[in-house]
């Protein structure tokens, strides 16, 4: 089975086994796609996911998640595994995501979406989101959002899943359940204290991000528990 994987030098990509062919921006730009990838399975990975900065410069966000998605789909002419957000389309970076997702399904004869909620994973190097600032910071007073609920996502667990299940299609749900921002911080620093999400004004409109009917590899607890060992 011949796997590539775009954009594979983020979180997720870390996981992926040897035996995926992993490019990056650099090796393969899928903004600038203009040769056939011979390839039995794409996993779209590629994306614009500062949500901010979505807000801020949108363009980005439609070059590499519509434009760039559609350049995968016309040119991968196979397979295409595409990983999307829970995140609903009150943003731009959730339009543009659910925009592709629309994409692939119209244009791909064969494919696998999976929606993913707040992803953490990748270690020291990649980890530049919540959990890994949570960590960063264990032993310090830390304040977290305890109004809103999301669906935490091990990248870990996200790729073990994939590549077990590369036969599937179709369109589907996958975390490591629901827990607010306060409460994961909670399990990794005891010192966190709850604040409202008013305390963090930014630029994307921030609410609840939910998911039904999730596939759940395991308990949040359990896959933070395994991603501390990234760190020691």
């Amino acid at each position: 089975m011949r796997i590539l994987a775009t954009g594979a030098s983020g979180m997720v990509g870390s996981y992926l086994p040897d035996s995926v062919e992993k490019t990056d921006k650099e090796t393969l730009d899928v903004t600038k796609m203009y040769f056939a990838v011979k390839k039995d399975i794409v996993i779209h990975l590629a994306a614009e996911t500062d949500v901010d900065l979505c807000e801020i410069e949108p363009w980005r966000a439609y070059k590499t998640n519509v434009f760039g998605t559609y350049n995968v789909v016309d040119y991968a002419k196979c397979k295409v595994i595409y990983i999307s957000t829970a995140q609903s389309p009150v943003t731009v970076y959730g339009r543009t995501k659910r925009i592709g997702e629309q994409i692939v399904r119209d244009l791909c004869s064969r494919y696998l979406i999976i929606r993913a909620g707040w992803m953490f994973g990748g270690g020291r190097e990649r980890d530049k989101k919540f959990v890994g600032m949570v960590i960063k910071n264990k032993d310090k007073p830390f304040k977290a959002v305890s109004d809103l609920y999301g669906c935490p996502t091990y990248a870990k667990d996200l790729v073990d899943f994939i590549m077990n299940n590369l036969h599937l299609k179709g369109t589907l749900n996958f975390c490591n359940g629901v827990a607010s921002r306060y409460e994961i911080a909670k399990y990794i620093n005891p010192k966190t204290m709850p604040v409202s999400s008013a305390n963090f004004p930014a630029s994307a409109r921030r609410q609840d991000e939910l998911m039904q009917d999730f596939i759940c590899p395991r308990p949040w607890q359990e896959a933070i528990d395994d991603y501390l060992k990234e760190w020691e």
